[in-house]
């Protein structure tokens, strides 16, 4: 890894003590590159285990559901975003869904956030997790791009697809920032109205982490033990991103002009 990207996730993690996100066990180095050793992931990352596994049971969903948010809800009290969640950055300590612990890496793309603050000019992600506003290049705060992803990842973990699935990113890029999809109706009431209740285009219309632990879908096994949820504790700085990540706006700009140039001009 190039030593400027590792230092500052390097930095981030140094942020970051939960037992629900990576740990960094090593460091090292030669003249051009860091090596960094991070904890092992015995149960691999959970795009692999949905594909081998097929969809999750709400149940099984739930498990898993609660240890993210916990771990993100860590990271947020931190003045930490992760802005790159995905199945493929959700990792398994043991490969026993029923057993395993939930550790959320990647944290390359990550940002500090302040509420005082707005983030103009970064906008990395994943195709298809990222919210509406970082295709969009619109300003956001932070958390409410974490928190569209989780919806995506909750949406993708019972269904074993994703909510938004064109047939190229253009398609996509369509279909996420008009809000377009269903939700199957295998699905309960209660978690359609939480996964409603965050995929929707205002980000600040979208609910906090811990509004989602309190949501009533998350507490049917029993309620989140309160030793896993954080002290929430707001920084008095402003603190800012940064490390930049790829701009996911620009590629679609791009792609839309290329649409643009090769669409038939109409004849009168």
């Amino acid at each position: 890894m190039a030593k400027k990207a590792f230092g500052w996730e390097k930095h981030v993690l140094s942020l970051l003590r939960h037992p629900n996100i990576v740990k960094l066990r090593d460091v090292l180095e030669d003249e051009r590159y860091l090596y960094i050793i991070y904890e092992y992931a015995k149960g691999g990352d959970l795009f692999d285990y949905v594909k081998e596994h097929g969809k999750m049971s709400e149940r099984e969903a739930r498990r898993f559901y609660v240890q993210i948010l916990v771990g993100m809800l860590h990271a947020h009290s931190n003045c930490v975003i992760h802005r790159d969640l995905k199945l493929e950055n959700i990792y398994m300590d043991n490969d026993d869904g029923a057993t395993c612990s939930i550790i959320i890496g990647d944290w390359g793309f990550a940002g500090r956030w302040s509420p005082s603050v707005k983030i103009e000019k970064d906008f990395p992600g994943s195709v298809h997790f990222a919210a509406p506003e970082m295709w969009e290049a619109r300003p956001y705060t932070g958390p409410e791009v974490d928190v569209w992803s989780l919806g995506v990842l909750l949406y993708s973990m019972v269904t074993a697809r994703m909510p938004f699935m064109g047939k190229n990113d253009l398609e996509t890029y369509k279909l996420i920032t008009s809000l377009t999809y269903t939700i199957p109706s295998s699905i309960s009431d209660s978690l359609r109205d939480l996964i409603s209740s965050i995929l929707v285009k205002d980000g600040t219309g979208r609910p906090t982490i811990q509004q989602m632990l309190s949501h009533p879908w998350i507490s049917l096994d029993g309620p989140v033990p309160s030793v896993l949820r954080p002290t929430i504790s707001l920084p008095s700085s402003n603190p800012v991103p940064r490390r930049t990540g790829g701009n996911i706006s620009q590629e679609v700009a791009v792609r839309l002009q290329q649409e643009q140039r090769t669409r038939p001009g109409k004849s009168y």
